[in-house]
């Protein structure tokens, strides 16, 4: 076979993947389902963790079969008697296929009230074009409720009418706006969703390409194999040896790693040195345990590599063991996947979990988990820690006074003093309304004290926006022997209390035993 019809047959066989690719992005379409394109168990930790913070459910529903995924923080109102009654599920069911209605002209928020009287919301999660699922949360009430009203419903649906009306109190009343403004929260939580599924879907497309790609051509020509080169990710064949050494690499590997073909071929660099030494372990146990099964391919969990220039990168490494006619193990056939960006979006929503969306500092589930971590360490090594709980003098009068978007600005100022002017090791929160917690890792409350009145005297010479000078209190308290969690924070509201007895604009630390200040 002369040069020209090499060239051809190359020229074929491109055109011949390239034509497959596009099969199977269509096919793909048409079966990925939300829980392939994303993470179910890790979102529901996520909308678990809102629920809990912020106490306002959450519901994931599947925009075709209309299943709920994931609920969390539902109201006992909607759980045990609307939707878990059969006489009434179907009210809620059509409630829901309406705001889906009105979600496919909009595509942003809707909320409407049932006919049980509850106002639900909800956002969509649209990725390709496809509106795949939707996000919603509700649950709530825009008046105070109308008893006779939903005593009426309760005699209509058989409800046991003392337990109904005791769900009822509990169900939260709230603004439109206020709903508004947790959908349009949700609503930028699906617009990353969308994010990650859309990735994750161009992931299921290449990753089908090559299963299709390895079975029916295995024992081709290493020739054919160059037609990677024109593909942002990476092929490898590497040799069984200790270092897995390269046979053969595709040309974009250059774009991956930094490396040439070349360096890789001539055994100048080795792949085992590009990955992470952390998680250099982990994928040698893999390939090991993989080796000995008889499933001759398998996914990795993603892992790090380390690039010519010393960045670090996500990969996603989807191998084919190959083996001769003695079913011995000869090489093993590697499709890498550059997923840095899409492990940054996962970044992105952890962080999102644990920033308070005022004032930008770490909200107070983050400072609850922080609190376990350190009184663990207390306990394992008497490490010291000390917190300081702070509140701000009369700011009720400023939202009053101002009104709530002056007492918004307020508190971004007041947060953003604590952060800029604590240690590098300690961690501030909002603990709640205008109460903020500093943790202090190693730090007595002498230490703590020293800190205080050091912020104290910034806040006292701030000029806040519009509002001018502002006071605060401080209470101070420290893990002891038989102190755990609940009884620290319950010492440093009592420290609190005593600085506010004391004319507040002052600091107070809570003695041990004496229960003197």
């Amino acid at each position: 076979m002369n040069v020209r019809e090499e060239l051809e047959k190359l020229k074929e066989e491109n055109r011949r993947l390239k034509s497959l690719l596009k099969i199977q992005e269509n096919t793909s379409n048409e079966q990925n389902t939300i829980e392939d394109l994303i993470d179910i168990k890790k979102l529901e930790d996520i909308f678990a963790k809102f629920s809990k913070l912020t106490g306002y459910t959450t519901g994931f529903v599947k925009q075709d079969t209309r299943e709920v995924l994931i609920s969390t923080g539902w109201t006992d109102i909607c759980k045990t008697y609307h939707r878990g009654s059969e006489s009434s599920a179907y009210i809620c069911q059509e409630s829901n296929a309406k705001l889906t209605q009105d979600l496919k002209k909009s595509h942003h928020i809707s909320m409407k009230e049932c006919q049980h009287g509850m106002v639900d919301g909800a956002t969509p999660i649209i990725i390709e074009g496809k509106h795949l699922a939707d996000i919603f949360s509700g649950q709530v009430l825009f008046n105070k409720p109308n008893i006779e009203d939903f005593k009426l419903g309760a005699k209509e649906f058989g409800y046991d009418m003392q337990g109904y009306l005791k769900a009822l109190e509990d169900v939260k009343v709230i603004s439109k706006d206020k709903l508004k403004d947790i959908l349009e929260f949700l609503s930028s939580i699906a617009k990353i969703i969308a994010e990650i599924g859309r990735d994750k879907a161009e992931y299921l497309k290449l990753n089908a390409l090559l299963e299709e790609k390895v079975k029916s051509r295995m024992k081709e020509k290493e020739s054919l194999l160059s037609l990677f080169d024109e593909s942002d990710n990476v092929l490898f064949k590497w040799n069984n040896d200790v270092n897995w050494s390269v046979a053969f690499v595709s040309n974009s590997v250059e774009k991956l790693l930094g490396y040439s073909k070349k360096e890789f071929e001539n055994g100048e660099i080795d792949y085992a040195s590009c990955i992470h030494k952390e998680d250099l372990a982990v994928v040698i146990k893999e390939v090991q345990k993989k080796a000995t099964l008889q499933n001759n391919f398998f996914s990795h969990q993603p892992y790090r590599i380390i690039t010519k220039d010393k960045k670090i990168k996500w990969i996603l490494d989807n191998t084919v063991i190959i083996k001769n006619d003695n079913d011995e193990i000869t090489h093993y056939l590697g499709y890498l996947s550059d997923i840095t960006e899409l492990k940054n979006y996962q970044h992105k929503l952890e962080i999102l979990s644990q920033t308070d969306q005022l004032t930008k500092i770490k909200n107070r589930l983050f400072i609850d988990e922080t609190l376990q971590k350190q009184y663990y360490r207390f306990l394992r090594n008497e490490e010291k820690c000390s917190v300081i709980l702070i509140d701000i003098d009369f700011f009720k009068n400023v939202n009053d006074t101002y009104g709530h978007i002056v007492g918004d600005i307020f508190l971004i100022e007041f947060a953003n003093i604590l952060d800029k002017n604590i240690r590098s090791s300690d961690i501030v929160g909002r603990w709640g309304g205008e109460e903020f917690l500093i943790i202090l890792p190693h730090t007595t409350t002498k230490e703590a004290n020293k800190l205080a009145y050091k912020l104290k005297k910034i806040i006292n010479n701030f000029d806040f926006t519009k509002v001018g000078s502002k006071t605060a209190s401080f209470g101070i308290s420290e893990f002891k022997n038989g102190i755990g969690i609940e009884k620290l924070l319950d010492q440093a509201d009592k420290a609190l209390y005593k600085s506010k007895e004391n004319g507040r604009d002052s600091i107070t630390v809570f003695k041990e035993n004496l229960n003197q200040y």
